[in-house]
């Protein structure tokens, strides 16, 4: 019996650790520069040189996924704030990659948003190819 419930209490233990260990910052260097993308839960996040402007950031997530065959139902920019939604070649809203670009000061903060599941390979590869393109 008490080998049961020792059994019971270390899955749950290593469930609940598997768990929090997946939901931690994993941090990464992307791009050509030595840049630093960390991914958590859905979202991937970086800082891009101020030379890499909002405008530019959209531009490129935008040709990243054309080039991917995705369809762009929403894209807008100005200088300080810009976002474009990416969905791949089917018939519904989901899943879908979303790229926000915010200037902030001396860098240009970037997050790659994967909806509605998580999806670190397809955010990293997004974020390579903005990066290409900026020459980052």
């Amino acid at each position: 019996m008490h080998g049961c419930k020792a059994l019971v209490l270390t899955s749950i233990t290593i469930a609940t650790l598997t768990a929090l260990g997946a939901c931690a910052p994993q941090p990464q260097y992307q791009g050509n520069s030595g840049l630093i993308a960390t991914y958590k839960t859905r979202t991937l996040v970086a800082d891009l040189p101020a030379s890499a402007s909002v405008p530019a950031v959209i531009a490129a997530a935008q040709d990243n996924f054309i080039g991917r065959g995705y369809s762009i139902p929403t894209s807008s920019t100005t200088d300080d704030v810009g976002m474009v939604v990416g969905i791949p070649p089917r018939t519904s809203d989901f899943p879908r990659v979303v790229v926000r670009a915010t200037a902030q000061g001396d860098h240009t903060h970037v997050e790659i948003i994967n909806e509605p599941l998580p999806d670190q390979s397809l955010a990293r590869s997004v974020l390579d190819g903005i990066l290409e393109q900026l020459g980052l």
